[in-house]
């Protein structure tokens, strides 16, 4: 084995298995795959992020467009086109598409048209910000969506742009108070 990784690990079972892995002699452990986005924040950021960072583990992540929902095409109050996975009954459309979701669709909006760039590639552009990201997976319907994703590369998003995408798409967690 020259390269182990997990996919949906929490930070507890990926420092286990890396112990185990230590402690047995084997391959030490390279990569992680975890659903990452601008909606899908809280359950990468507080303990992978970190995690990753500090073993020096890839961090590959898998719908950096939230099921297309950051792709600009979807808004709150229409109806998703009949092509799409959210018109097709697999997922809730009226739930995800909250005021919240919209408001992050509408910043990646803002954000593109000032950069000349669509919402799908602000969306990765600032997965790419992070630097434990090493391979945002694309999952593309049509070869224009792959043509379209790739012009999120070549371009670094500014600080000014980061810090409004992260204030719309930041999702208050409950504290534990002991």
């Amino acid at each position: 084995v020259l390269y182990t990784g997990a996919c949906n690990f929490t930070a507890t079972q990926v420092v286990e298995a890396m112990w185990t892995a230590d402690r047995l002699g084997l391959t030490p452990w390279a990569c992680l795959q975890n659903q990452y986005n601008l909606l899908n924040r809280w359950e990468v950021e507080p303990e992978l992020l970190p995690l990753a960072g500090r073993h020096g583990l890839g961090l590959m992540t898998y719908s950096p467009l939230a099921i297309g929902l950051l792709s600009g095409r979807f808004r709150r109050g229409q109806i998703p086109p009949a092509d799409s996975p959210w018109a097709q009954g697999h997922h809730d459309f009226d739930r995800a598409m909250s005021e919240q979701t919209d408001g992050v669709v509408q910043s990646l909006i803002d954000v593109g048209t000032k950069h000349g760039k669509t919402p799908a590639q602000v969306a990765v552009a600032w997965l790419l910000t992070h630097p434990e990201v090493t391979a945002p997976m694309i999952g593309p319907d049509i070869p224009e969506h792959v043509e379209e994703t790739f012009g999120a590369l070549g371009w670094q998003l500014p600080a000014e742009d980061i810090a409004v995408l992260d204030a719309a798409s930041t999702v208050e967690l409950p504290r534990r108070y002991t």
